[in-house]
């Protein structure tokens, strides 16, 4: 009986950090975006001003630390009163827009992020090569 089986077990953590790490990217990027169009269908609109400011950014690539941001105003612009608007001042009442996009888009989030760890993972798996023409042999 002759068994004929090859193994390319051989790839290391890193390999698998380092594509986590790209697939929590992309999820990160496409979960800001979502939350970024969500809060801007939020806001109650007076000039159209705000809503044009708000914008996905991805973080600054660190290792081990993917991630993404959203964000409204620039004070270049001189649009820096988003903070009044979602959380009111003295007189005038709060209208928020970011929180309950991030809110609404939480659980979305959370799964994006577990597929994406999942897809890295099996990505390394499907590299693998177990091969065995022989298998079991000729009897």
């Amino acid at each position: 009986m002759k068994v004929d089986v090859a193994y390319k077990l051989n790839w290391s953590g890193d390999e698998v950090v380092k594509d986590m790490d790209e697939e929590l990217m992309k999820s990160s990027m496409a979960t800001a975006n979502r939350i970024a169009i969500d809060a801007k269908s939020r806001i109650h609109n007076v000039s159209g001003r705000l809503a044009g400011t708000i914008r996905a950014r991805a973080a600054k690539k660190e290792k081990w630390k993917p991630g993404a941001f959203v964000f409204a105003g620039d004070r270049t612009q001189g649009i820096y009163w988003h903070y009044f608007v979602e959380y009111g001042t003295y007189d005038k009442s709060a209208h928020p827009f970011m929180r309950p996009a991030v809110d609404k888009n939480f659980n979305f989030m959370r799964a994006e992020s577990e597929h994406a760890a999942k897809r890295a993972i099996n990505k390394k798996r499907r590299g693998q090569t177990i091969h065995s023409p022989n298998w079991g042999g000729a009897r």
